[in-house]
Order: C-alpha cells, then sequence, then structure tokens
C-alpha cells in the first residue's frame, strides 16, 4: 500500500519524487531500501533516532507478518478523528502488515506524533486533531464530523430559506417606508385641491356640488346627484338589468370562492363591494345613453361589465402561476374571459383587469393584484377619482397623475408577469 495524497509522508503529498544516486526513484528501490534513515527535519529533533527504533521493531517482526495488537492499538488511537476519513482509511490491527509497509505506517504515525509534540521554538502544537471544532490558521474552522447533520442538504435547504425569507422581509420593509411617505404626500396634495378645483366641479360620487333640481322630472324617472337623467321607460329597463345582476351574484361568488380555497396563496378580498350600488349603475347606465342615441337602454346596461366585480390578491411570488391556475378553473366552469389586460408595465397602474362572462350572459370582472399593488390602488384611488371627474386645473391633473406613478414605482414586480399576454374577444362578424 503506497502513501496516498492527503497524508503527512516525510516528503509530503506534494513534492516530486527525489533521485537516489544511480537514477532511479526512491519508490523503484528493493524493499531493503526503504529503511534508509532520513536526516532529522527542522523542528522534528531526534527523529533519526526514534525512527530507527521502530524500524528494528518492524524487522523484527516481519517473519510473523504482522505487527504487536497492542502497538498498533495505540497508534488507531492516536489516528483516531478526522485525520481517518482524510488519509483514505485508519489502520487496521486485523490486517498483516509487510515490513516495508509497516514502515511506511509507522513514519505515518511518528509525524502525527511529531505533529502533536511541543516544537523545538517551545510553541503548542495544533491540538485540531484532539479538538476537531477548533480554529485553524487564517479563521478556517474544522467541522466536528461527529456533530454534522445527517444530511447536508437539509443544511443548504435551510440556509437558501433563511436567505429569501431575508429578502423578503427587506423588501416588505422598504415597502413599508415608500407607503408611509406616500400617504404624508398625499395629505399635503389633498389641502391643496380645495383650493384649486373650480367652484360647480363635480365631486368623488359624480356630482357638481350643488343641489339637483328634479321638479320637472316626469313621474318613475330617475336623477343623480351629478344630473345624470333616466326617463321612466328607461328607469324600469335598467332596474330589470340591475335585479337579474342581484340574482346571477351568489352563484359566481361561490364559484369564484371555491377557487380561492383550491388555488395555493389565493385570496378574495373586498367581497363587501362584489355588487356596485344600484345609483352607481344607473348613474353609468346613464352616463352610457348620453353618448349613445338611447334607442336600447337595457342593451346599455346589460354592457356595464363591473356591477359584478371581484379582486383576487395572490403573493409576488405565487402570482404568474396563481393568475394561470385561476383562469383555467374559470374556464372550465364555464365562464368566459371576454377582456383581459396586462398593466404590470404601467407606470401609473398595476395590476391585471379580465372581463368574463357567465354561461348565462352576465358580464363580471375579477381583478388580480398582489398585497403592494391593491394597497397602491387604494392609495392611489382620490388621485383616481379627480382625473375622472373633470374639470380640474392642468396643474392639478399633472399633480395626480405625478402622484400614481411615484406610488406605483415602489411595487415589487412578480416573476414572470410580462409573458402573460392582452386578450380580447373577437367579435363574430353576423350576415346580412
Amino acid at each position: 500500500m503506497g502513501i496516498e495524497h492527503g497524508t503527512h509522508g516525510s516528503d509530503g503529498p506534494d513534492q516530486p519524487q527525489r533521485e537516489l544516486p544511480d537514477g532511479q526513484p526512491d519508490s523503484a528501490k528493493p524493499a531493503d531500501k526503504a529503511g534508509a534513515l532520513p536526516p532529522d527535519k527542522p523542528g522534528f529533533p531526534g527523529q533519526r533516532s526514534r525512527y530507527e527504533s521502530l524500524a528494528a521493531a518492524a524487522q523484527d517482526s516481519e517473519s510473523a507478518q504482522t505487527l504487536d495488537k497492542p502497538s498498533v492499538q495505540d497508534r488507531q488511537e492516536k489516528t483516531a478523528g478526522p485525520e481517518a476519513g482524510e488519509t483514505g482509511r485508519a489502520l487496521d490491527e486485523s490486517e498483516p502488515v509487510k515490513s516495508a509497509e509497516g514502515i511506511v505506517g509507522i513514519t505515518r504515525a511518528m509525524s502525527r506524533e511529531a505533529a502533536r509534540a511541543p516544537e523545538a521554538s517551545g510553541q503548542k502544537a495544533s491540538d485540531s486533531a484532539e479538538r476537531p471544532d477548533a480554529e485553524t490558521e487564517a479563521g478556517d474552522v474544522v467541522l466536528d464530523r461527529r456533530q454534522a447533520p445527517a444530511d447536508p442538504s437539509e443544511q443548504t435547504v435551510d440556509a437558501v430559506a433563511e436567505s429569501g425569507e431575508s429578502e423578503d422581509a427587506d423588501r416588505s420593509a422598504a415597502w413599508r417606508a415608500h407607503v408611509e411617505t406616500m400617504k404624508k404626500k398625499w395629505a399635503e396634495l389633498e389641502s391643496e385641491l380645495s383650493s384649486d378645483r373650480p367652484s360647480g366641479a363635480d365631486g368623488d360620487d359624480g356630482s357638481r356640488g350643488e343641489s339637483v333640481d328634479r321638479s320637472e322630472d316626469e313621474p318613475g324617472s330617475w336623477r343623480g346627484e351629478g344630473g345624470q337623467y333616466l326617463s321612466y321607460e328607461e328607469n324600469m329597463a335598467v332596474s330589470r338589468v340591475f335585479d337579474r345582476v342581484r340574482d346571477v351574484e351568489p352563484g359566481v361568488t361561490d364559484a369564484l370562492k371555491r377557487h380561492e380555497a383550491e388555488v395555493k396563496d389565493a385570496e378574495l378580498i373586498g367581497l363587501e363591494y362584489r355588487l356596485k350600488g344600484q345609483e352607481r349603475f344607473k348613474q353609468k347606465v346613464a352616463e352610457k345613453l348620453e353618448g349613445e342615441s338611447r334607442e336600447d337602454p337595457e342593451r346599455a346596461a346589460g354592457a356595464i361589465h363591473d356591477a359584478l366585480r371581484y379582486t383576487y390578491q395572490i403573493p409576488a411570488d405565487s402570482y404568474t402561476r396563481g393568475y394561470r391556475e385561476i383562469v383555467g378553473r374559470l374556464g372550465r366552469d364555464g365562464f368566459e374571459m371576454e377582456y383581459s389586460k396586462n398593466s404590470w408595465g404601467k407606470s401609473e397602474y398595476k395590476g391585471i383587469n379580465t372581463r368574463w362572462r357567465t354561461p348565462g350572459g352576465q358580464p363580471f370582472e375579477i381583478q388580480f393584484h398582489t398585497p403592494e399593488s391593491f394597497e397602491a390602488k387604494q392609495l392611489t384611488h382620490g388621485a383616481y377619482e379627480q382625473l375622472r371627474n373633470p374639470p380640474i386645473s392642468e396643474q392639478t391633473r399633472v399633480k395626480m397623475k405625478a402622484f400614481q406613478r411615484e406610488v406605483s414605482a415602489g411595487i415589487p414586480i412578480p416573476e414572470g408577469v410580462a409573458d402573460i399576454p392582452d386578450y380580447r374577444k373577437v367579435e363574430e362578424q353576423k350576415d346580412g
């Protein structure tokens, strides 16, 4: 058995073989040459005399082909610990040892003993073999294999998990600080709005800030706070559509709740706002009719896509997967997607807005948000309402849009969300 890499022979594993006078390497010489005595090495005084004693003992026992077991056991105790695994294998007391091989083994044991002995300079030798967890040079630490986990991969998984949790905590802290800054900024902007908005301008609910005269309206008609108007027949038609929406709502809500339970990390939020208020519904229909011929109020009411509206909130790290899974499940339920707009690449609003239709033809809306993008939507709602209900000054308009951009700039972007395409259903052309 030859000396393996990692052992501590007289030359060390990284030095080339020395040439003997006749040009042969020392490993090629006969076994009796292996007992040639090396000179004392610096730092190991008495090595030559000790080597002579040990070599003589090995030669005397050559006929038996084995070494005295107690001495081998003693050497095993001295070589126990991390060195046994690092040098290839530990000495085996049951294995016969040839004379030349025995000398090699003795040389190893002697080198380890010398490494543990006090050096000539008086300094203490390293005790890292006896204390495997002791520090070595350059701050390295030799780990105690007896204390290592049974599965080293568990340590790696734990380290990765801890690193991910730390990154999530940092992102969350940064977002919270951003939100607090934006809340203060919005408070400052709100204080400017009262002086900036012209008198008679619409309020957040669409009203024009003044009482509405209904004295000349026909009986059964409807007029909104913003002056929007529905005749008696229009009002009756729109009311019938709203009643149908109210009847359909429980079935749609149950389906979406079922998918909330089935899709990991998905959460339905804001369910208390899922059904648009009747006054706001009529207001939207009246505004739509003002831009049309007013020939079919029921059709106009049926086209209000957000009379039923829902919001799924999914964490950023599972957002893309969750969106795709929910869309697939809704399709298998018989709901048909008619429109999808991915606004994650936009500067003033981030999220995905989708429009659907039930098998019975009722439209409804689903928005997909992360916790951060939903909070940003709520924070910028005041600015959105200011922009939606002009007239406002150009200076205010610029400030409102800038505020929306600044809030949205701090939202973490989900991985893979850019791969979700926009979609719009192509209406079939009718003959004739």
